[in-house]
């Protein structure tokens, strides 16, 4: 990870958007691009490293800040943060869809600025952790899912056998086939473990032995 975080900014004033990047430099963050327009800024980071979009809401072009601010977080998964002189209800109520890492009212301070950035960062660090944290307990969830399903129909084959071996009434039934199968039967969840599948529920028999001291 990089110790100096890259921010990209989107702002079509160009005095504004000189003044935020050297706001910027002067708490210590890297500039990763400048846009002009929502629709720039999605072409441009498609191919740029940025930890994070500072965005102006008001931009000329077919895309403003709120929907260019929408599809980057969906397209890169890069946290945006708001730049606006409106507070009104609708501007807000709009960006609230968007989930955004952050909100600051024009015009602002370098603290107010770099507070909102560090939280944002913070937010999609921990949000990004959830989400492969999710994404190991899916996989696990469905490995043990295939192999109770294996095991299943294993089981069925083995208790369709014995059955038939009793029903069959032939008092010369090989007995010790009979012995093996129940044998089967009562191994078969162990031996499903020891292939690798998931203790569901933590009352496997690698944690039921240590547990009894082994």
């Amino acid at each position: 990870m990089r110790a100096e975080k890259n921010i990209f900014v989107v702002e079509d004033e160009s005095i504004v958007a000189l003044e935020v990047q050297d706001r910027l430099r002067d708490l210590g963050y890297g500039v990763a691009g400048v846009a002009p327009s929502g629709e720039k800024a999605i072409e441009i980071l498609a191919e740029t490293e940025a930890d994070l979009v500072l965005m102006d809401i008001t931009l000329r072009g077919e895309l403003d800040g709120i929907r260019a601010g929408e599809r980057i977080q969906a397209l890169y998964d890069i946290p945006v943060i708001f730049l606006s002189a409106h507070s009104d209800r609708a501007v807000l109520d709009r960006a609230k869809k968007v989930a955004p890492f952050g909100y600051i009212l024009k015009p602002f301070d370098e603290k107010t600025l770099q507070v909102t950035i560090e939280t944002g960062l913070v937010r999609h660090a921990q949000e990004r952790k959830i989400r492969a944290q999710g994404e190991e307990h899916r996989k696990r969830f469905e490995a043990a899912e295939r192999q109770l399903t294996a095991l299943g129909g294993k089981i069925e084959i083995i208790a369709a056998e014995i059955s038939r071996l009793l029903e069959a009434g032939d008092s010369d039934a090989p007995a010790g086939r009979i012995a093996e199968l129940i044998g089967e039967l009562c191994c078969a969840p162990e031996a499903a473990y020891r292939r690798g599948g998931p203790d569901i529920g933590g009352t496997g028999p690698r944690k039921r032995a240590k547990a009894a001291g082994f």
